[in-house]
């Protein structure tokens, strides 16, 4: 660091950064929470994920980042299809459970929840901001991860409330009201969904 603190650039010579310094730096970027689903031969998997980002609108397509030791990952592997459901803040919970903080089977996991089906029969979670039904086009492997380039062949989307993001290891409420003038941390409202596909309100538990 010169006399102004301003880092200088890595000598090229030098070893790459470790695995530690490159999460600890990656911690502070912030990003929005999903919960990925898929349906196997045992029932249905889910994983809370953040690593997920849009390739493209024509066509919709969504990039999906998982490790290839999660349980998520080998349903997905041999099914095909998964789901991206983003969550709102008032879903934190979920967030929680599906990143497996707990003791809870997938089952139970799901139980604590409202879903339907997409049309490639893989669990939509009720009332989230946004979920995208998808067929997997292409996969390739990445050291730890698995990306999976993935074709939208649906979407379900519900009125913009508060979202829900992850950053320094931990959760903040962000708000989408595109009239609202600054984000706050006030705990949320329960809003109606705009669009449900499956129609009729799902049960809880329902997948």
């Amino acid at each position: 660091m010169d006399a102004e603190g301003v880092s200088q650039m890595t000598n090229p010579h030098e070893p790459p950064p470790t695995g530690l310094a490159f999460r600890e730096a990656m911690a502070f970027a912030a990003s929005s929470v999903h919960v990925v689903t898929s349906i196997g031969d045992h029932g249905d998997a889910g994983i809370t994920a953040t690593a997920i980002c849009a390739i493209s609108d024509a066509p919709p397509s969504l990039l999906v980042c998982l490790n290839r030791r999660s349980y998520a990952h080998s349903v997905i592997s041999r099914s095909g299809v998964l789901a991206v459901n983003n969550l709102s803040y008032d879903q934190l919970a979920l967030a929680d459970e599906f990143a497996g903080r707990g003791s809870r089977s997938m089952i139970d996991r799901f139980a604590r929840a409202r879903w339907t089906r997409g049309s490639t029969g893989t669990p939509l979670l009720a009332d989230c901001l946004a979920s995208f039904d998808c067929r997997v086009d292409h996969s390739m492997t990445v050291g730890t991860h698995e990306l999976f380039i993935c074709a939208v062949v649906d979407i379900v989307r519900a009125t913009p409330r508060r979202g829900l993001a992850y950053a320094a290891r931990r959760f903040f409420s962000v708000d989408l009201d595109r009239s609202a003038g600054s984000s706050s941390l006030a705990e949320p409202g329960h809003r109606p969904r705009v669009h449900d596909r499956a129609g009729g309100e799902p049960r809880a538990g329902e997948v």
